[in-house]
Formats: C-alpha cells, sequence, structure tokens
C-alpha cells in the first residue's frame, strides 16, 4: 500500500491511499481526510426569539440565534449569517442540539426543525430529510424542550448550511436558549476516484 500525500499547505484536507482496488475492473484511489475539515456555530442562554409568520413548513424561517464559532478548519462558519461555509465536497456527518422554550402569550405549539442549505434549499427540495425533528412544546411560556437531530448530508463547496424551523400548528413564536450546528467531514465526494 503506498501512501501518497498532496503537494499544498499544511491545511490541505487530503490524504491519498492506494491499496490496490478494483470498482468495476478500474484502478481506483481512496481519498481520506489528513487535516481534517470540521466547524461550526452555537450559542449559549440566547433567549432569542425567532418571529414565526405563518403555519407550516412553507413558513419556515432560519434560525439566526447563533453568536459564536466553535473550532474550525478547512471550512468557515459565520455568525452573522447563520451559516457554515463549506470549502470540499465531500459527504459530512452534522449533528443539530437545540434547547427552545414556548412564548409567554402563546399556545402549545408542535414545532419542526431541519438542515437546509443555500438560504433553505436542497436543490429545491424540502432540505436534508434525515437531518429534522419536530419537538411539541406547551403554552403559556417556560416549556422548554430539547431538540436533537443527527445524519449524514452531501455537501458541495461553498455551500452554505443553515438551522431552520417551522411551526406546524400557527403563528406562535419560540425561544432559542440554546443551539449548536457540527458539521465533520467523514468521506470525500466520491468514494473511489479512477486512477488514471
Amino acid at each position: 500500500m503506498a501512501l501518497i500525500r498532496e503537494e499544498g499547505p499544511d491545511t490541505s484536507p487530503t490524504t491519498s491511499v492506494t491499496p490496490n482496488i478494483a470498482v468495476g475492473g478500474v484502478d481506483c484511489s481512496v481519498v481520506l481526510t489528513a487535516a481534517g475539515v470540521f466547524g461550526g456555530l452555537f450559542a449559549h442562554d440566547a433567549a432569542d426569539e425567532i418571529t414565526i409568520t405563518g403555519a407550516g413548513f412553507s413558513n419556515k424561517v432560519q434560525v439566526t440565534s447563533f453568536d459564536s464559532t466553535q473550532s474550525y478548519i478547512n471550512m468557515l462558519p459565520v455568525v452573522a449569517e447563520s451559516h457554515i461555509v463549506a470549502e470540499h465536497a465531500a459527504s459530512y456527518l452534522c449533528v443539530v442540539s437545540i434547547s427552545a422554550e414556548s412564548v409567554t402569550a402563546g399556545a402549545a405549539d408542535e414545532f419542526g426543525f431541519g438542515v437546509f442549505r443555500n438560504n433553505g434549499t436542497v436543490d429545491g427540495s424540502g432540505g436534508y430529510t434525515n437531518v429534522h425533528s419536530h419537538r411539541k412544546v406547551g403554552g403559556g411560556g417556560g416549556d422548554t424542550g430539547s431538540i436533537s437531530l443527527s445524519g449524514i448530508i452531501p455537501i458541495e463547496v461553498d455551500d452554505t448550511i443553515e438551522v431552520w424551523v417551522w411551526n406546524e400548528d400557527g403563528t406562535d413564536n419560540i425561544v432559542i436558549d440554546d443551539i449548536t450546528i457540527s458539521l465533520v467531514m467523514i468521506g470525500a465526494g466520491s468514494a473511489f476516484l479512477p486512477l488514471n
């Protein structure tokens, strides 16, 4: 097995390993991460009320409660835009943790949360459907719920990754107390690259 390190700056995320793998009769190279590709955003004790203007998924709004970046390499978390910009096309493990509560004047409502890319879309579909969750919080304020989302998602270069929320039942707002989104590259865009 030959180990071939690609030339470039120390932040180069790829190292190629050539272990004599053939796929469909074609010799291939496996691409693995070396320096690492990861990053994220978070907010702690934000108490940020998200305004909901209409009921249902079609009225989803971006969660803009983030106020800090996590450690990151080879990606760009942007607090001002509440998104993470991908610098490498690959498969990523996406993990989101949220603590949210009902508003004082609100009724009991079910809220949906999901991860989307490029300002609320994934190629025109309903988002990363494997990274979503629903949580019902009681009315009258103070009912706090914990929400977890995780899954493996494909990301392209320059995609922006965001968290969005919607009220399934009405137009009551929700308060985001704590939120974290983390992305870790776990595989190259193509698991096997043909050798020339």
